[in-house]
């Protein structure tokens, strides 16, 4: 398996030369990311496209919504690890049970050949992906055995890259902390690889249960509210909340000087805040007559219904309960029972001495060498 866990490096952000004071009083400079991320490849490799199959021809559609690969470590160590698609339950409700992520492939251009994206189709039928009855707008399914291949352009989410409420508290995550989700533009999807877009905004409200928000899926369930602006399309997309050095204005001492703390606890990070789950719905009054279509008329005193600013998230824990649920717990020990078996010593019968199976028997070249070549060769859009 080829998942790559996302860094903080990945997201590029700009760094300045700053007077940085060590815990002793040292005056030094210190090199200090700042401002707003610039993304790698590797960060649009997270999410993947939801299509579905048409009951009648038969034919796939869509894209119809986004996804992002969650990894959960193996019990065993340097086993494989266990990989899950997330997206928005409303989305598999809708039929878009089919993920389509983004591959390298060779092709060729003249005499030689070029290294290139591509896509692939992995068919997951609506019943294989798991949910929590009542529960949060979210629904998962294990693609351990299914992608990650040595092609396969791909990035993991970890749990201790989630925003979970333990966090929260320890980094005192607040309103008007800065967030971004990645996933789908219908408008241009793009045709030979997944073309992803990102939207910008800022936590407008932490979820609460006492205060719980209508998802997507039609449960009421404590959410975070970003001012974010959405389109169909981006349910399901991961959204991260991020903050650097020069955005703690606690750093600022008692002479008036700023000496920015380089804690990637508290002020260095990036992490998931949760699934991107519909947006907030405004109901306007028309003010005047205009016709959309013939025969149907907007007129004065009209109610219409439109989408606001404000994205309701589901909270990235919620994803740690729906990947606990009995299914894929058993899932998981099946699949390292026969790791245990795959990496148990082998005796040589001559000499009876036990050899550890290879952990990497195929020596795998560097992921993110490869992932640079096959961008670097792609042409310039779709």
């Amino acid at each position: 398996m080829t998942i790559r866990p996302l860094h903080f490096q990945d997201f590029d952000f700009p760094h300045c030369m700053t007077p940085w004071r060590a815990p002793n009083g040292t005056l030094t400079q210190r090199w200090v990311p700042y401002g707003m991320p610039r993304f790698r490849p590797q960060v649009a490799f997270v999410t993947f496209y939801l299509y579905r199959r048409n009951p009648r021809s038969g034919d796939v559609e869509g894209p119809c919504g986004t996804g992002v690969c969650v990894v959960v470590p193996s019990a065993i160590s340097n086993a494989i690890p266990h990989a899950y698609g997330v997206t928005s339950h409303h989305v598999i409700q809708a039929g878009a049970s089919i993920i389509r992520i983004n591959k390298r492939a060779r092709v060729m251009q003249g005499k030689s050949s070029i290294l290139t994206v591509t896509t692939k189709f992995v068919e997951f039928e609506p019943h294989e992906w798991q949910f929590l009855p009542g529960g949060d707008d979210i629904a998962a399914v294990d693609v351990t055995d299914s992608i990650g291949h040595e092609d396969d352009l791909l990035s993991g989410v970890y749990e201790s890259d989630f925003a979970h409420l333990g966090f929260i508290e320890e980094s005192k995550l607040t309103l008007g902390e800065d967030v971004f989700m990645i996933g789908l533009f219908t408008g241009n999807p793009g045709k030979q690889f997944n073309h992803v877009a990102v939207r910008f905004g800022n936590i407008s409200q932490l979820a609460h249960q006492s205060h719980p928000v209508l998802q997507g899926n039609g449960a009421l369930r404590a959410s975070h509210i970003v001012d974010m602006h959405s389109r169909p399309g981006f349910s399901g997309s991961p959204v991260f909340v991020y903050r650097t050095p020069w955005n703690d204005l606690t750093a600022i001492d008692e002479t008036g000087s700023f000496f920015p703390k380089l804690d990637a606890r508290h002020n260095a990070f990036i992490k998931l805040l949760g699934i991107h789950s519909g947006q907030f719905i405004e109901r306007i009054d028309a003010k005047r007559i205009e016709t959309i279509r013939p025969n149907e008329p907007i007129r004065d005193g009209d109610t219409l219904a439109v989408q606001s600013s404000m994205a309701i998230v589901v909270p990235s824990w919620t994803i740690l309960e729906l990947l606990n649920m009995q299914h894929f717990r058993d899932q998981r020990a099946a699949r390292e029972k026969t790791q245990r078996k795959q990496n148990a010593p082998k005796m040589r019968p001559e000499a009876a001495i036990a050899e550890p199976a290879d952990a990497n028997p195929s020596h795998k070249e560097d992921f993110t060498a490869l992932l640079g070549e096959a961008v670097q060769s792609q042409k310039q859009g779709d």
